[in-house]
This record gives structure tokens, C-alpha cells and sequence, in this order.
């Protein structure tokens, strides 16, 4: 159904005036005419009455008269959510992201991003960083936070911030009231460590910082992620290595203590594809840009 015909009742269904109704709307009278006579035919009724006295609107006209404004309100709606969504004001984002990546700056970003642009959703997943960016590689995902690239080196990055590892001990520990360690002071102790297949990149640098300290550690549990590594160390089960930030967990049963020299450090960044990309992508990662210059943590 043509809208322009529909646009043409309501006008002249309010003006009852061919003239004024075609006047309204920029089109000459013959021109609307057509409008109203196709709309006519299309629908298989007469619409108005027109006399020498007049146009006025039957009683087909008058029933049908709410069904054609709201099929024009809706129209319009569209019009405006397409608009919105190619200005990337509307829309869905899938976003993945680690369990770590949550410690620190990121559900701020998150939750500016979605006061900033309310009409745009964002579909949080959680997994593993090559998860992540294998999601976003293949268009399971439009975006994630994740550590450095191991699976999907094709992807675009925006670096967000370089987090620091500390030694966490228990509370109880002899060491727990230093102000520093050096590694090599923890060769006798047992580690709890994330297993490798969660973080290949840091868990590798742990292992390559206490070798060059002089030895190889014993590691007594490897777990799923930092937080475990926290409870176990809290619960006296060994001494480990988590980011910085996770001070800001509160946890009493732990001690944490920067390292002598240097330490290893986990980097995060957006990854996107950047042939998978929409306006509404491209506005969250101008967001992200805008929010999160690179930096220490």
C-alpha cells in the first residue's frame, strides 16, 4: 500500500478540501486526485463523497481513517529506528569478555556507554580470551575485552590498560607485612597458579620470572581463575600471583606484595573485527577510544 495515498486521506480526510489538501502536502490538485482515486482502488471502496457542495467522508472513510493514520505512525517509527540504528543510536552489541577483565575499569566503560546511548543493548558473554577472540573472528561476537591475542591475530586492538601481578600470601605469613619481595625469597614455598589453558600468557611469565630467580616453583594446585587462586591462598594452601586491582576485593585472609624489579603484567584490550563492523559498533569503540587511554593498573 502506497503511503503517499494514505498520507493523501488523512490530509484530506482533516481539510475536507482537495485544494488545501494538496496545498499541505506540495503536490498539485490532479496529482492528488490520482492519490486518492489509486488508494480508492486499491482498497476496493469509495472513501468521500464529493459533491458540488463539497467533499465529505463516508462512513467506509471514517472506519477506515484510524487504521490509516496508525499505519502511518508506524511508518514513521520505522523511518526513525532505521535512521537511529545507521547512526548507530539503537542497536545490539555482543560483547564478550574475561571473569578478570570485570576487576578493574571495564563495567564502568560499560555502564557510561549504555547512559550515554540507553537505546542501544549490550549483550554480555562471558569466556576465556581465545574464546573471546575466536567469537569475534567468526561473528559469534561484535566485540571483546581480552588479553593479549593467541588465536586471532586478524582482529583490530584498542589497548585499555597494562595490570601489574603482586605476590599474594596468607595473612599469616611471614613475609605478609613487607613492603616488597623478591621472588627468589618464595623458592620453598608451594604455588597456586591458573592453570595454563585459562592464561597461557601469564602463567608462562610466572613460570620465566622464578626461573630467573634461581628456581623452578612447586606448584601445588592450579585452578580455574584468580579468584580461586585468592580462597586457596586465604585457606593457607600456598603463596601466588593475581593483578593488582583484585586488592580492591577486600579479602582480609590475604597479604598483597608488589615484586622487587619486574613483574609480569597482563595487558587488556578491545578486540573487533574490523570487516564485521556497524555504526553502532563503530560508536561504542570510538566510546571506549575516548574513555580509556592506555595505562597501568
Amino acid at each position: 500500500m502506497d503511503l503517499r495515498g494514505l498520507e493523501a486521506f488523512c490530509t484530506l480526510a482533516r481539510t475536507l478540501n482537495f485544494r488545501s489538501a494538496a496545498a499541505e502536502l506540495g503536490v498539485s490538485q490532479p496529482a492528488f486526485s490520482i492519490r486518492i482515486a489509486r488508494l480508492e482502488d486499491e482498497l476496493g471502496m469509495r472513501l468521500f463523497d464529493r459533491s458540488r457542495a463539497g467533499v465529505s467522508l463516508l462512513e467506509t472513510g471514517r472506519q477506515f481513517l484510524p487504521h490509516a493514520r496508525d499505519l502511518l505512525e508506524r511508518s514513521a517509527f520505522v523511518r526513525e529506528s532505521a535512521a537511529s540504528i545507521a547512526s548507530g543510536l539503537s542497536g545490539q552489541i555482543r560483547i564478550g569478555y574475561t571473569p578478570v577483565s570485570f576487576i578493574g575499569d571495564v563495567p564502568k566503560l560499560l555502564r557510561d556507554f549504555a547512559s550515554l546511548r540507553p537505546d542501544v543493548r549490550l549483550e554480555l558473554k562471558e569466556g576465556l580470551s581465545a574464546e573471546i577472540e575466536d567469537g569475534v573472528a567468526t561473528g559469534r561476537l561484535d566485540a571483546g575485552f581480552v588479553h593479549p591475542l593467541t588465536a586471532a591475530p586478524n582482529l583490530q586492538l584498542h589497548p585499555i590498560s597494562r595490570a601489574s601481578y603482586v605476590n599474594v600470601l596468607p595473612s599469616d605469613h611471614p613475609y605478609a607485612d613487607r613492603k616488597s619481595i623478591r621472588v627468589a625469597d618464595l623458592a620453598r614455598e608451594e604455588f597456586v597458579l591458573v592453570e595454563r589453558r585459562t592464561g597461557p600468557f601469564i602463567y608462562d611469565r610466572i613460570i620465566a620470572m622464578c626461573t630467573k630467580a634461581g628456581f623452578s616453583p612447586r606448584i601445588r594446585q592450579e585452578v580455574g581463575n584468580s579468584i580461586a587462586v585468592l580462597g586457596l591462598i586465604g585457606a593457607g594452601h600456598g603463596v601466588g600471583f593475581v593483578i593488582s586491582s583484585m586488592k580492591q576485593l577486600g579479602r582480609g585472609d590475604v597479604a598483597f606484595i608488589p615484586v622487587e624489579g619486574k613483574s609480569p603484567e597482563l595487558p587488556l584490550a578491545l578486540a573487533w573485527h574490523p570487516a564485521k563492523t556497524s555504526a553502532v559498533l563503530e560508536g561504542f569503540v570510538q566510546f571506549v577510544k575516548s574513555k580509556s587511554p592506555q595505562k597501568k593498573g
